[in-house]
């Protein structure tokens, strides 16, 4: 996975009034608030464009693993509303892989993170990207209808109680809400409070559950998944970095007010291979099972291909 060529130009544009060591100064701060779970708001212009050299190409791959997913099992959305959209990474994704969106509309309540996404937009090759609306204010303020409605990397800035106010105000008005968090204990277990309250709420889980009983991973494990994203020079400069590629690891979790068809089964981490032997944790009914698959059996070959995050059957 690597960002679209327009927006890496536009990302690349937004850091060339810093120097490097500008840059690798405020990239080392913005990674210990992420560690810490600190909002990452723009705090400053060299600040801002350290986010964009180093979260943004990482979001970006987590939100488009997970819109992937959702995509085959929601109807096809033609307005997209992206809350918390931060500099517009949600919707760079949406805009790629869902044609059939005619309007798009983001609310962020940081103006300089608001005017640095309107920036990168008008770089786009997308006229949807390019005519956005945009608002900037907080998420308690009013809310337009959408088919689809975005959270990603928000949730964390908000209170238990808040986010329970922001659904019960998006839910009458969406058709579907996808909500994406970083794929640490606490990002799982905000995903965990959305995820009772959709099901308090009658709605239908599109993924990655695939089923609606009480969730089987039990502590220290918790459900995540991982998005690997190519890393630019620049990227591996700021970051110290020796890989060339760096993984996002996220939680999510999409629900609507349409069923969809879910699989069997979801494969909860990375598959084990051997000889003739495929192994993988599975997520199945409530339960966490060990799933062994042997060459001798039909579904060997998807087996071969399948990956941590995967549906099963």
């Amino acid at each position: 996975m690597r960002l679209p060529d327009s927006l890496q130009a536009a990302i690349e544009r937004e850091c060339a009034p810093f120097s490097p060591d500008e840059l690798k100064k405020a990239a080392s701060h913005l990674t210990t608030r992420y560690q810490e779970s600190a909002p990452s708001a723009f705090q400053n212009p060299a600040a801002g464009a350290a986010y964009l050299a180093v979260r943004m190409p990482a979001t970006y791959a987590a939100i488009y693993a997970v819109l992937l997913e959702c995509s085959n099992r929601m109807r096809p959305p033609t307005t997209c509303l992206d809350l918390g959209a931060g500099p517009g990474t949600a919707s760079w994704a949406a805009a790629a892989l869902f044609p059939s969106l005619l309007t798009l509309t983001l609310i962020e309540q940081s103006l300089p993170m608001a005017q640095t996404g309107q920036r990168l937009a008008s770089a786009s090759l997308s006229p949807l990207l390019q005519h956005a609306t945009w608002h900037t204010q907080p998420l308690q303020g009013s809310l337009p209808p959408a088919d689809l409605a975005l959270l990603s990397y928000v949730i964390a800035e908000l209170s238990p109680a808040q986010t329970t106010q922001l659904l019960e105000r998006l839910w009458p008005q969406t058709q579907t809400i996808v909500v994406i968090e970083p794929g640490t204990p606490a990002g799982y277990g905000r995903i965990l409070q959305i995820r009772e309250w959709a099901l308090a709420a009658d709605a239908h889980l599109i993924a990655p559950c695939p089923h609606r009983l009480a969730c089987p991973l039990q502590s220290p494990d918790w459900c995540h998944f991982p998005a690997r994203v190519e890393r630019t020079r620049m990227h591996k400069f700021l970051k110290s970095a020796t890989l060339g590629y760096e993984d996002e690891k996220f939680s999510y979790l999409a629900f609507s007010k349409t069923p969809a068809p879910i699989p069997l089964g979801r494969i909860v981490g990375p598959p084990k291979k051997g000889s003739g032997l495929i192994q993988f944790p599975l997520c199945t009914q409530g339960q966490l099972l060990c799933q062994t698959i042997s060459r001798s059996q039909e579904s060997y070959r998807s087996a071969r291909n399948a990956s941590w995050g995967d549906g099963w059957l």
